[in-house]
Protein backbone atom coordinates (compact mmCIF):
# COMPACT_ATOMS: atom_id res chain seq x y z
CA UNK A 1 0.00 0.00 0.00
CA UNK A 2 1.01 3.90 -0.70
CA UNK A 3 0.10 6.69 0.23
CA UNK A 4 0.70 10.61 -0.80
CA UNK A 5 2.55 12.73 1.81
CA UNK A 6 1.20 15.77 3.09
CA UNK A 7 3.75 19.03 2.71
CA UNK A 8 1.26 20.86 4.63
CA UNK A 9 1.64 18.33 7.84
CA UNK A 10 3.99 19.92 10.19
CA UNK A 11 4.22 16.14 11.22
CA UNK A 12 6.02 15.25 8.66
CA UNK A 13 9.86 15.62 8.36
CA UNK A 14 12.18 15.73 5.72
CA UNK A 15 15.54 15.16 5.74
CA UNK A 16 17.62 15.53 2.01
CA UNK A 17 20.94 15.19 0.62
CA UNK A 18 22.00 17.03 -3.02
CA UNK A 19 24.58 16.94 -5.39
CA UNK A 20 25.45 20.81 -5.81
CA UNK A 21 27.07 21.90 -9.83
CA UNK A 22 28.51 25.44 -8.89
CA UNK A 23 29.16 26.10 -12.76
CA UNK A 24 25.50 25.03 -13.87
CA UNK A 25 23.98 26.21 -10.28
CA UNK A 26 21.85 22.96 -9.87
CA UNK A 27 21.07 20.69 -7.20
CA UNK A 28 20.32 17.34 -7.49
CA UNK A 29 18.70 15.47 -5.16
CA UNK A 30 20.79 11.57 -4.30
CA UNK A 31 18.22 10.90 -1.55
CA UNK A 32 16.00 11.20 1.25
CA UNK A 33 14.41 10.29 4.49
CA UNK A 34 11.12 11.10 5.61
CA UNK A 35 10.04 11.03 9.63
CA UNK A 36 7.03 11.38 10.65
CA UNK A 37 6.17 13.29 14.57
CA UNK A 38 3.42 11.30 16.36
CA UNK A 39 2.20 11.72 20.23
CA UNK A 40 3.79 9.34 22.13
CA UNK A 41 1.99 6.72 23.47
CA UNK A 42 2.97 6.13 26.84
CA UNK A 43 2.10 9.94 28.03
CA UNK A 44 5.75 10.86 28.54
CA UNK A 45 5.14 14.55 29.33
CA UNK A 46 8.78 15.64 29.25
CA UNK A 47 9.10 14.14 25.94
CA UNK A 48 5.51 13.82 24.54
CA UNK A 49 6.83 12.92 20.83
CA UNK A 50 8.42 9.99 18.90
CA UNK A 51 9.96 9.88 15.74
CA UNK A 52 9.26 7.06 13.18
CA UNK A 53 11.41 6.94 10.02
CA UNK A 54 8.85 5.70 7.59
CA UNK A 55 10.90 5.80 4.74
CA UNK A 56 14.98 5.85 3.45
CA UNK A 57 16.24 6.64 -0.08
CA UNK A 58 19.42 6.91 -2.26
CA UNK A 59 19.37 6.74 -5.48
CA UNK A 60 21.86 3.88 -6.98
CA UNK A 61 24.85 5.86 -8.40
CA UNK A 62 25.06 7.69 -4.86
CA UNK A 63 24.63 4.36 -2.18
CA UNK A 64 27.52 2.82 -0.34
CA UNK A 65 29.12 6.13 0.62
CA UNK A 66 27.57 6.67 3.70
CA UNK A 67 24.30 9.09 2.97
CA UNK A 68 22.10 6.72 4.40
CA UNK A 69 24.35 7.12 7.63
CA UNK A 70 24.46 10.76 8.29
CA UNK A 71 20.86 11.08 7.42
CA UNK A 72 20.04 8.66 10.33
CA UNK A 73 22.78 10.52 12.20
CA UNK A 74 20.96 13.93 11.15
CA UNK A 75 17.63 12.55 12.54
CA UNK A 76 18.80 11.59 16.18
CA UNK A 77 19.68 14.93 16.31
CA UNK A 78 17.13 16.94 15.01
CA UNK A 79 15.07 14.83 17.76
CA UNK A 80 17.83 15.40 20.46
CA UNK A 81 17.77 19.34 19.94
CA UNK A 82 13.88 19.57 19.71
CA UNK A 83 14.03 18.34 23.46
CA UNK A 84 10.61 16.36 23.30
CA UNK A 85 11.42 13.36 21.40
CA UNK A 86 11.23 10.12 23.48
CA UNK A 87 12.57 7.39 20.71
CA UNK A 88 13.67 7.33 17.08
CA UNK A 89 11.94 4.27 15.98
CA UNK A 90 11.40 2.81 12.35
CA UNK A 91 8.21 1.78 10.21
CA UNK A 92 8.64 -1.88 9.14
CA UNK A 93 12.36 -1.70 8.26
CA UNK A 94 14.17 -3.88 5.39
CA UNK A 95 17.46 -5.79 6.53
CA UNK A 96 19.95 -3.11 4.97
CA UNK A 97 18.59 -0.19 7.31
CA UNK A 98 18.51 -2.30 10.27
CA UNK A 99 22.07 -2.86 9.85
CA UNK A 100 22.51 0.99 9.04
CA UNK A 101 20.85 1.16 12.22
CA UNK A 102 22.39 -1.22 14.46
CA UNK A 103 26.42 0.65 13.20
CA UNK A 104 24.97 3.76 13.68
CA UNK A 105 23.78 2.73 17.51
CA UNK A 106 26.90 1.21 18.07
CA UNK A 107 29.09 3.79 16.91
CA UNK A 108 27.20 6.47 19.33
CA UNK A 109 27.02 4.50 22.25
CA UNK A 110 31.07 3.77 22.05
CA UNK A 111 31.75 7.24 21.50
CA UNK A 112 29.50 8.28 24.63
CA UNK A 113 30.55 5.25 26.75
CA UNK A 114 27.35 4.74 27.51
CA UNK A 115 27.74 1.05 28.48
CA UNK A 116 31.31 1.23 30.53
CA UNK A 117 35.00 2.95 29.21
CA UNK A 118 37.03 1.92 26.09
CA UNK A 119 38.26 -1.28 27.58
CA UNK A 120 35.79 -2.34 30.38
CA UNK A 121 32.32 -2.96 29.85
CA UNK A 122 29.57 -2.67 32.71
CA UNK A 123 27.55 -6.33 33.27
CA UNK A 124 24.22 -6.24 34.03
CA UNK A 125 22.89 -9.56 35.86
CA UNK A 126 21.54 -12.15 33.20
CA UNK A 127 22.64 -9.96 30.59
CA UNK A 128 19.99 -7.79 30.90
CA UNK A 129 19.91 -3.84 30.46
CA UNK A 130 17.91 -3.05 34.27
CA UNK A 131 14.75 -0.51 33.45
CA UNK A 132 16.32 2.78 34.79
CA UNK A 133 19.32 2.47 32.83
CA UNK A 134 17.05 1.99 30.04
CA UNK A 135 15.22 5.03 31.16
CA UNK A 136 19.00 7.44 31.64
CA UNK A 137 20.15 5.78 28.01
CA UNK A 138 16.94 6.44 26.40
CA UNK A 139 16.69 9.79 27.55
CA UNK A 140 20.39 10.49 26.28
CA UNK A 141 20.48 8.66 23.07
CA UNK A 142 16.40 8.39 22.10
CA UNK A 143 17.28 4.96 20.74
CA UNK A 144 14.44 2.52 21.45
CA UNK A 145 14.32 0.49 24.95
CA UNK A 146 14.66 -2.70 22.48
CA UNK A 147 17.69 -1.27 20.04
CA UNK A 148 19.39 -0.44 23.25
CA UNK A 149 19.40 -4.17 24.90
CA UNK A 150 20.29 -5.38 21.28
CA UNK A 151 23.27 -2.92 21.32
CA UNK A 152 24.29 -3.52 24.75
CA UNK A 153 25.03 -7.27 23.43
CA UNK A 154 26.73 -6.04 19.97
CA UNK A 155 29.59 -4.02 22.32
CA UNK A 156 29.79 -7.44 24.49
CA UNK A 157 30.46 -9.10 21.96
CA UNK A 158 32.84 -6.30 20.19
CA UNK A 159 34.45 -6.53 23.23
CA UNK A 160 35.24 -9.89 23.43
CA UNK A 161 37.46 -12.48 21.81
CA UNK A 162 34.67 -14.02 19.51
CA UNK A 163 37.21 -15.81 18.10
CA UNK A 164 37.73 -17.91 20.88
CA UNK A 165 34.43 -19.50 21.74
CA UNK A 166 36.00 -21.12 24.70
CA UNK A 167 36.84 -17.44 25.75
CA UNK A 168 34.59 -17.27 28.54
CA UNK A 169 32.99 -13.51 28.33
CA UNK A 170 32.19 -14.96 25.10
CA UNK A 171 30.40 -18.34 26.81
CA UNK A 172 28.53 -15.79 29.43
CA UNK A 173 27.30 -13.57 26.76
CA UNK A 174 26.08 -16.97 24.85
CA UNK A 175 24.51 -18.36 27.86
CA UNK A 176 22.92 -14.82 28.92
CA UNK A 177 21.51 -14.50 25.07
CA UNK A 178 20.32 -17.97 24.88
CA UNK A 179 18.43 -17.33 28.19
CA UNK A 180 16.84 -14.40 26.76
CA UNK A 181 15.88 -15.80 23.49
CA UNK A 182 13.82 -18.83 25.58
CA UNK A 183 12.03 -15.90 27.48
CA UNK A 184 10.82 -14.09 23.71
CA UNK A 185 10.42 -17.26 21.98
CA UNK A 186 8.86 -19.33 24.61
CA UNK A 187 5.27 -20.32 23.16
CA UNK A 188 7.26 -21.82 19.88
CA UNK A 189 9.74 -23.31 21.88
CA UNK A 190 7.63 -24.63 24.55
CA UNK A 191 5.63 -26.67 21.74
CA UNK A 192 8.64 -28.33 20.63
CA UNK A 193 8.87 -32.15 21.40
CA UNK A 194 11.40 -32.37 23.67
CA UNK A 195 14.78 -30.44 25.50
CA UNK A 196 16.89 -31.36 23.05
CA UNK A 197 15.15 -30.10 20.16
CA UNK A 198 14.58 -26.86 22.44
CA UNK A 199 18.30 -26.79 22.67
CA UNK A 200 18.95 -27.16 18.97
CA UNK A 201 16.37 -24.30 18.00
CA UNK A 202 18.09 -22.36 20.53
CA UNK A 203 21.92 -22.71 19.32
CA UNK A 204 19.83 -22.03 15.52
CA UNK A 205 18.10 -18.82 17.46
CA UNK A 206 21.68 -17.79 18.83
CA UNK A 207 23.52 -18.55 15.77
CA UNK A 208 21.95 -15.97 13.36
CA UNK A 209 22.10 -12.98 15.90
CA UNK A 210 25.35 -13.65 16.03
CA UNK A 211 26.04 -13.77 12.71
CA UNK A 212 24.38 -10.60 12.35
CA UNK A 213 26.00 -9.06 15.26
CA UNK A 214 29.34 -9.65 13.60
CA UNK A 215 28.74 -7.81 10.11
CA UNK A 216 27.41 -4.98 12.42
CA UNK A 217 30.53 -4.84 14.50
CA UNK A 218 32.81 -5.09 11.33
CA UNK A 219 30.97 -2.23 9.90
CA UNK A 220 31.05 0.08 13.38
CA UNK A 221 34.69 -0.65 13.30
CA UNK A 222 35.29 0.65 9.91
CA UNK A 223 33.73 4.11 10.83
CA UNK A 224 35.24 4.24 13.98
CA UNK A 225 38.36 3.50 11.99
CA UNK A 226 37.70 6.63 9.57
CA UNK A 227 36.69 9.29 12.48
Amino acid sequence: ASSWTSFEDDNFHFITVHEVDTKQNTHITIGYLLVYRFTNPFKNKEKPYIYRVCQTIVIPPYRKQGHGYRMLEATYKDAMDAGNVLEVNSEDPCLGFIILRDVLDVVRCLVLNVFGGKEEIKYYENGIVPYDKLVEIQNNTEMTVKQIQKVYEIIRLLKCNSEKPEDENVKKLRLDMKRRLRVEHGEDLDALADASQIKEQLQLLYGDIEEHYKVVIEKANTVIAKQ
